[in-house]
């Protein structure tokens, strides 16, 4: 599924890294690392990831529904 960054958050303030959106603007999410550790998921980001995803950017990636949410798990 193609979806664009919509968002970015380095802080403490939210457990999230990016937002991103489909075509319909149904909202997906990239969680921190303690998240995907926490439901036995392996996080789909890298180092090269954090370094070049930022806001308008798209990429082509799988999600799961976890506690109501659309979570990236990987990417194509």
């Amino acid at each position: 599924m193609n979806l664009k960054v919509s968002n970015v958050n380095f802080t403490n303030e939210f457990n999230w890294l990016f937002k991103l959106v489909d075509f319909e603007k149904n909202e997906f999410l990239i969680m921190d690392d303690y998240f995907y550790k926490s439901n036995n998921l392996k996080s789909p980001i890298s180092r090269i990831h954090i370094d070049t995803l930022d806001i308008g950017q798209t990429v082509n990636c799988h999600y799961k529904i976890i506690n109501e949410t659309k979570i990236v798990t990987s990417f194509i």
